[in-house]
């Protein structure tokens, strides 16, 4: 009798572990782009892949925040490929709670659609930038202001739809 009591509570915790596993509380379901005016955080971060400090273009700029760790972001890094081949502007990725080794698995996996990508270790971005859940995306400014938010898994048809307008007007307030 109690070899029946531990199977069906195993069985019951494998079913409640991989339930957990689909029902993230971390991302977003839907994709919206949200006008959001936040500064861009001065705290210095490390790159990955090379000596230095994340530092932004004087130009509007993707700033997209994800993990190696995180399901919906493995999604959306073949439509940020894609994005990243158009040249709209530059891709930075912020790797949330990751690790080079992580992401040298990852990018042997997928290709790299970043411009830069800086590793975010003490959260100061992704607090400054209110990213809490990934994947998360800003568009920047050129000026040191995060002006739009874009939330849940990018799709291309949503950027090309709903992300491509604010892009060029933004583009067109730099280069007047």
């Amino acid at each position: 009798m109690k070899i029946y009591g531990f199977a069906v509570l195993f069985v019951l915790t494998a079913v409640l572990s991989n339930l957990l596993n689909v029902v993230r509380l971390d991302f977003r379901t839907e994709t919206a782009l949200v006008p959001r005016v936040l500064e861009i955080p001065r705290a210095e971060i490390p790159l990955y892949g090379a000596d230095g400090v994340l530092s932004l273009p004087d130009r509007p700029a993707m700033i997209v925040f994800f993990g190696s760790w995180c399901k919906p972001c493995l999604h959306e890094l073949p439509v940020l490929a894609k994005i990243a081949k158009r040249k709209d502007l530059p891709l930075i990725g912020i790797a949330v709670r990751d690790t080079p080794q992580r992401l040298d698995k990852l990018f042997q996996k997928t290709e790299n659609p970043f411009d830069t990508v800086a590793l975010d270790d003490n959260s100061e971005w992704t607090k400054g930038l209110r990213a809490w859940t990934v994947p998360a995306i800003y568009l920047t400014d050129g000026k040191g202001m995060a002006v739009y938010e874009i939330g849940g898994v990018l799709t291309e048809d949503f950027y090309l739809q709903n992300v491509l307008t604010p892009i060029r007007e933004l583009q067109n307030e730099t280069n007047p």
